[in-house]
């Protein structure tokens, strides 16, 4: 792989990264749950992201200049600064180099793994250090290619380490999530790899959809304070010049002020994020030959704090639902739901659904849809969302549109889900449907599988249902014309069970789906 193929693939790596902040952000749990890991990996990274997207990098050792550049102007947070020192040193061994073989692939990865090592004041396991050491291992095999194989691989490798970080530190197993930093280094491997085989950076990522689930990290099992065990207050940003001496100095008295001390390296400067409850004291342990060129401190509780409070001012449960009909649409978008998508309408894509349900400002979603409406894409992709949801699936959409009546927004979400159960199962109903054989039609009521021998007439069949269905505590039947049910068979329809049943009301609504003529529902 040469230099201009390198950062191509690098260009997609990072673009993947800045594209999940959120999610990056709400896993973010170590060394403090802070929740600002997408935040300054997106601060660090989308500099040299903008760069190599708009020039053309032609050798490594311009590559090595920007990210070096770059790193030392821009990284932040815990995780920025291990993330730029990695990228630092792994381009470091390729400066010189026209391609990128095996060998100089292993070295590369071999020291990036090390001066993010060196970054670090206490390196720990379970971080994206423990990521590291696997793809090391990985690119050391003699086996190990630099290409979209070789990458795929990578990712695997480096994939299941990350799985593994919740064994290896406790609070991440509390929260029951992985590294965030260590995912900022997969989501780089996978962009990178399906920029390589020629494919686009999607709005989500597929590693995170078939690997996580976030429910247990905003939901009922995750531990309600997790900044309350940790000691120290305040997060430090610093921007270090002086001698290299001086540098140092600051460095090592700095070791025992803090327990969290991170460094990035430039030419006559460091960059430092440390956790600390006297922020405002590190100044008298810089010495006059050492300047403070940048200085900025947040305080960690506080950001913790508002995350908290964010959560518990969102609404109990939400509700989206999806349907095929263009006058379904409009009937639930009519009632209290948050999020209504028409199928037929518009072209589903359960990929970009993620990014339009976690805008719904609620503890816990649920989605009703119906049967076979793309349900295990849809699950697999759901599993990207940071709140805790729920998949609600019905036989129709006459039941979608039960739910919807039953969904009370400021209700708690056990009694919800309740009423939706019950509501659901209450619905009886069945579909009008052409006979291609006869040229007549057939009904088949929902939940029993029963299906009728053909009738002449539209009339004849819509008797037959409604007979089929009513109870005798059945007052109102309401018929949803599907798009292939022209008005004056629907009109007549109407009238005609409004007159065969006379004990009944009937009601008529534009469904507009196009697997049936017509779906009744008794109540």
């Amino acid at each position: 792989m040469n230099a201009s193929r390198f950062a191509d693939a690098l260009c997609g790596g990072l673009k993947n990264v800045c594209l999940q902040r959120e999610y990056l952000d709400a896993i973010n749990v170590f060394p403090v749950p802070d929740r600002d890991t997408g935040r300054n990996l997106v601060a660090t990274l989308s500099g040299m992201f903008s760069i190599l997207r708009t020039k053309s990098i032609h050798d490594f050792q311009a590559l090595y200049d920007l990210i070096s550049r770059e790193a030392i102007q821009f990284a932040r947070g815990n995780s920025g600064m291990i993330f730029s020192q990695f990228l630092k040193g792994w381009i470091a061994p390729l400066r010189g180099k026209d391609t990128a073989n095996s060998d100089a692939w292993s070295r590369a990865w071999r020291s990036g793994r090390d001066l993010a090592y060196a970054s670090v004041a206490r390196p720990r396991q379970g971080t994206i250090l423990s990521v590291l050491d696997a793809a090391v291992r990985e690119a050391g095999r003699s086996e190990a290619t630099v290409d979209s194989e070789g990458l795929e691989r990578l990712l695997h490798v480096c994939g299941d380490a990350l799985l593994e970080t919740p064994n290896q530190l406790d609070a991440l197993d509390r929260a029951g999530v992985v590294d965030a930093g260590g995912l900022g280094l997969v989501l780089l491997i996978e962009g990178m790899a399906l920029t390589e085989r020629g494919a686009d950076i999607p709005a989500s990522s597929g590693w995170i959809a078939g690997h996580l689930d976030l429910a247990r990290l905003n939901g009922g099992e995750r531990q309600p304070n997790l900044m309350g065990a940790y000691s120290s207050s305040y997060c430090v940003e610093l921007l270090l010049e002086g001698p290299s001496a001086g540098l140092e100095n600051v460095l090592e008295r700095l070791q025992s002020f803090c327990d969290s001390l991170e460094k990035a390296w430039g030419q006559g400067q460091v960059r430092l994020h440390l956790h600390t409850d006297q922020p405002f004291a590190i100044r008298n342990l810089v010495p006059e030959d050492v300047f403070v060129l940048e200085m900025s401190v947040e305080d960690m509780r506080y950001q913790a704090r508002i995350f908290e409070e964010r959560r518990e001012s969102l609404r109990p449960t939400g509700l989206a639902a999806l349907v095929a009909g263009s006058g379904f649409a409009r009937i639930l978008e009519s009632m209290a739901l948050d999020f209504v998508l028409d199928v037929e309408a518009h072209p589903f894509s359960a990929e970009h659904l993620p990014e339009k349900l976690e805008r719904i400002r609620c503890q816990k979603l649920l989605l009703v849809t119906t049967h076979g409406a793309h349900s295990s894409v849809l699950e697999q992709n759901l599993r990207r969302l940071t709140k805790p949801w729920e998949l609600v699936m019905v036989e129709n959409e006459a039941e979608v549109v039960a739910a919807g009546l039953a969904f009370d927004p400021n209700e708690r979400e056990e009694i919800n889900r309740r009423r939706l159960t019950e509501a659901v199962h209450q619905t009886v109903s069945g579909s009008l449907i052409a006979d291609s054989g006869t040229g007549g039609y057939r009904f088949k009521i929902n939940r029993k599988s029963v299906r009728s021998a053909p009738y002449r007439s539209l009339r004849e069949a819509g008797e037959a249902l409604v007979e089929s269905l009513r109870e005798e505590k059945s007052s109102l039947v309401t018929l949803y014309a599907g798009a292939g049910l022209e008005g004056g068979f629907f009109h007549d329809l109407e009238a005609a069970l409004a007159e065969r049943f006379s004990d009944l009301v009937v009601e008529r609504q534009h469904g507009g789906q196009t697997h049936c003529l017509c779906l009744v529902s008794v109540e």
